[in-house]
């Protein structure tokens, strides 16, 4: 079964979406520009952790745990990014180089 759209939200609106589940926000600013550059979905999964479970433990709610701030999931999305660039990125390349070394051995063009 298809599962119903997401209302369209301009980044105001999600900020405030945000401020309602108990999320703070400091600088209104940088987290309409950190929206814009990063996109909420793509944060979400790094606020996952800070949402309160439910009363048995299992489900994660919409609400956030008491104290979590935007910034804090900034910093870790970017702490993310650079570890990603800084690790994977050699890894691609050098993976990248050897299978098209190798391809251009077995089948020149």
């Amino acid at each position: 079964m298809a599962q119903p759209s997401k209302n369209f939200r301009s980044h105001g609106q999600q900020i405030e979406l945000l401020r309602l589940r108990g999320m703070h926000i400091e600088d209104e600013a940088m987290a309409r520009r950190a929206l814009e550059r990063v996109n909420y979905y793509r944060l979400s999964g790094y606020w996952f952790p800070y949402r309160q479970r439910s009363s048995n433990g299992g489900q994660r709610l919409d609400e956030f745990i008491a104290g979590t701030s935007f910034e804090e999931v900034l910093a870790l999305y970017e702490f993310d990014e650079r570890l990603r660039v800084g690790v994977l990125t050699p890894i691609e390349l050098a993976f990248r180089s050897a299978l098209g070394h190798e391809l251009g051995r077995i089948a020149p063009p």
